[in-house]
C-alpha cells in the first residue's frame, strides 16, 4: 500500500511524500522495495531539503544490503533457478541516478558534488575469459559424442565445464546465471526445457531448429546479392544490419535496394562452436549447462 501511495503522491507532485518515502526506503527489507522508492522519486522536483537530496543519492553509493520478497525468491525456484538481478539490472539503476540529477538545479549540483561524484556509474561487464589457451581438436558431429551422452551425468569437472562455457563463445550471445551475453536466448534454465541430447544437438547442428525469435533476415538485393544479419533498427528508408553476432559492425541497407525479405534458415550461431574442445571438456560444458550453475549438482559429485 506504501508502495502504492508513494506512486500517487508523486504523480500528484505532493511535497510531502519525499521525506515519508525516504523514511520508508531507510526501512525496506527488501531490494523490490527500495527500488520503489529510488524509482519513483527520481522524477520528484519539490519537497525536497539539501539533506534529503544527500540521502537519496547516497543510497547508490552506500546501497544498504537487502533481501528479496518471498515471491520473487518463489518465481526463481520454481523456474528451477538461483536469483540473479539479470543483466540490464545495473544499466537501469545507472539511468535511474540520471534522471535523478536532471532535476537537480545548480546550486543543488554545486553542494552534492561529494556524494555525485562518489557514485561510480555501472559499465558494461566485461565476459570472462577461457582460463587457458585451447587448439584445435576436431569437428565434433553427434555420432562422436552422442554414445557418450550418459557420462555427463556424473563425476564432471565444474570449473573445466565454467571454462569451457568461455571457450566455446557461448558466453558472448547467451546469459547463463549473472554472466554472458543478451543477444541469444538465456540457457539458465535450459536442462528444464530440454534433453541431453537436444542441448548437444543445438550446439553441434544450430541451424537445425532456429527460433524465430533469434533467427537473422535474409534480404535479397535488387542487384542479386544477399544480405543477413539481425536487424537492429531501422528508418523510414533504412535497415540497419548485424551481420555477425560476435561482431560490431554494421551494415545499413536502403530499402528501395531491397527485391525480397525472410527468415533466414541459417542460425546466427556459428556451427563447430566446440572445435577446441576435447570429448571430455564437452561432457564438462553439458553438466555445466545441465546444472543451471550450481558447484553442488549431481554430476559434479566425486
Amino acid at each position: 500500500m506504501n508502495r502504492e501511495l508513494c506512486q500517487t503522491l508523486v504523480a500528484l507532485n505532493v511535497p510531502e511524500v519525499v521525506a515519508k518515502s525516504l523514511k520508508l526506503l531507510a526501512a525496506a527489507p527488501t531490494q523490490e522495495e527500495q527500488l520503489t522508492y529510488i524509482l519513483f522519486l527520481r522524477n520528484m522536483k519539490t519537497g525536497w531539503t539539501l539533506d534529503s537530496r544527500k540521502t537519496y543519492f547516497d543510497w547508490w553509493v552506500h546501497r544498504p544490503a537487502a533481501t528479496h520478497s518471498d515471491e520473487v525468491l518463489k518465481w526463481f525456484t520454481d523456474a528451477g533457478r538461483e536469483y540473479g538481478d539479470g543483466s540490464s539490472f545495473q544499466g537501469f539503476l545507472g539511468n535511474f541516478h540520471k534522471d535523478a540529477e536532471k532535476t537537480l538545479s545548480s546550486e543543488e549540483i554545486d553542494k552534492l558534488q561529494s556524494v555525485l561524484i562518489a557514485y561510480v556509474p555501472p559499465t558494461a561487464k566485461a565476459h570472462r575469459k577461457p582460463a587457458k589457451q585451447r587448439d584445435f581438436v576436431k569437428v565434433w558431429a553427434m555420432a562422436d559424442l552422442e554414445p557418450s551422452l550418459a557420462e555427463a551425468g556424473r563425476h564432471r569437472n565444474f570449473e573445466n565445464g565454467r571454462d569451457c562455457f568461455a571457450a566455446a563463445q557461448c558466453i558472448l550471445c547467451h546469459r547463463f546465471g549473472d554472466e554472458g551475453g543478451a543477444v541469444g536466448p538465456d540457457l539458465t534454465s535450459i536442462a528444464a526445457r530440454f534433453s541431453m541430447h537436444d542441448i548437444l544437438e543445438s550446439i553441434i547442428d544450430p541451424s537445425k531448429v532456429i527460433s524465430e525469435q533469434y533467427a537473422n533476415e535474409e534480404l535479397k538485393l535488387k542487384n542479386g546479392d544477399l544480405a543477413a544479419g539481425r536487424i537492429v533498427d531501422e528508418t523510414a528508408d533504412t535497415l540497419v544490419l548485424r551481420p555477425s553476432l560476435l561482431a560490431p559492425d554494421l551494415q545499413r541497407i536502403k530499402k528501395s535496394e531491397v527485391q525480397a525479405k525472410q527468415l533466414s534458415k541459417i542460425s546466427p550461431m556459428p556451427p563447430a562452436l566446440m572445435s577446441s574442445l576435447s570429448k571430455a571438456d564437452v561432457l564438462d560444458l553439458l553438466a555445466y549447462l545441465a546444472s543451471g550453475g550450481k558447484k553442488d549438482a549431481p554430476a559434479f559429485a566425486k
